[in-house]
C-alpha cells in the first residue's frame, strides 16, 4: 500500500511540475486552458450572440484569474481574455480622500490575449499576445490563406512583419504563450525583448545624479554648453553670460560604484 501511495504521489508531483513549468517558464500568466472552452461561444460565434455573453471571470488550474469580455468600436469588436491585477484608486467622500485597492483586468498587460474581428463579417483579423511590461511591445498573428502570419511589434515599429508560421490560424485561439515562443523561436526576434538589468548601471547612476540636482536646476532659454564646457547660445553659438546666482553648484555623485569619485557639475546643464 505504501509503495502504491509513493508511486501515485510521484506521478502527481510530475504532473504538477509539468503544469507549473508551462506557466512559470516565461513568467507570463497564461489563459490557454481557459480559451479552449471559449471558441464556439466567443471566438467563432456571430456578434449578435457574443453580445449576449456577460463578462466572465474564469480561473486556470494554478489559480490565476482572467476576465473574458467584449469591447466594440465602430468597425471592429474585440474579445479580451485579461489577467487579474490590483490597482490603487483614490476615493473621495464627505470624510475626505482615502485609497483603496480595486480589482481590475487590464487588456494590455503581460498575459493579456485579444482577438479582433471585423464587425460586418465577423471574420477574425488578428490575435495579439501581450507579454512585456511595456504594452508597446507585443506579438500578433493575422490570418493569411487560413494560416497565421506573425508580426513582432516594438514601439510602433515592426521588428518582423508578415512572417509565415505555417500553422492554421485557429491554433492561436488556444495556444499558450510558451507554445508561441517555441513555434516561432527561429523566425521572430525574441532577443530584442530580453532585458539585462546589469547593463544599465551607468544610466541608472546618472538618473540618480539628475534627480538629486532637480531642485537646483535653472531653466534658461536658448542656452547650452559647448564641447569645452563654456556657456553659449544655441541659436548663434556665441558665448553667453551666466548670472552669478546661477553659477556652478557642487552636486555629489552617488558613490554606488567602486572607483567613481565625486565631481562638480553646473546645475544648469541639466
Amino acid at each position: 500500500m505504501k509503495k502504491r501511495s509513493a508511486v501515485f504521489l510521484g506521478i502527481l508531483v510530475l504532473a504538477l511540475h509539468s503544469v507549473f513549468a508551462d506557466y512559470n517558464k516565461s513568467g507570463v500568466a497564461d489563459s490557454s486552458e481557459i480559451r479552449r472552452n471559449l471558441v464556439e461561444t466567443w471566438f467563432e460565434a456571430p456578434l449578435s450572440a457574443v453580445r449576449m455573453n456577460r463578462p466572465e471571470i474564469r480561473t486556470n488550474s494554478i489559480g490565476q484569474k482572467f476576465q473574458v469580455r467584449l469591447e466594440e468600436s465602430e468597425d471592429f469588436f474585440s474579445i479580451f481574455v485579461a489577467p487579474y491585477a490590483r490597482m490603487e484608486i483614490d476615493v473621495y467622500s464627505d470624510k475626505g480622500k482615502s485609497t483603496e485597492m480595486q480589482e481590475v483586468y487590464p487588456g494590455d498587460v503581460p498575459g493579456s490575449w485579444v482577438l479582433v474581428r471585423d464587425k460586418k463579417s465577423g471574420a477574425p483579423l488578428r490575435i495579439r499576445y501581450y507579454f512585456a511590461s511595456d504594452s508597446d511591445v507585443f506579438v500578433q498573428f493575422s490570418p493569411v490563406n487560413k494560416t497565421g502570419c506573425a508580426d513582432f511589434v516594438c514601439y510602433n515599429c515592426y521588428a518582423a512583419r508578415g512572417v509565415p508560421t505555417g500553422l492554421p490560424f485557429e491554433r492561436f485561439y488556444t495556444a499558450s504563450f510558451a507554445d508561441i515562443q517555441k513555434w516561432t523561436a527561429n523566425i521572430l526576434p525574441w532577443q530584442y525583448t530580453q532585458v539585462y538589468k546589469d547593463n544599465y548601471h551607468s544610466s541608472l547612476q546618472m538618473i540618480e545624479v539628475i534627480r538629486a540636482a532637480l531642485p537646483d536646476i535653472v531653466f534658461t532659454d536658448d542656452a547650452m554648453y559647448d564641447e569645452d564646457g563654456e556657456p553659449v547660445y544655441i541659436s548663434s553659438g556665441k558665448k553667453r553670460t551666466v548670472d552669478e546666482e546661477d553659477a556652478v553648484d557642487e552636486i555629489d555623485l552617488p558613490l554606488s560604484q567602486e572607483g567613481v569619485s565625486k565631481k562638480t557639475y553646473d546645475s544648469s546643464i541639466y
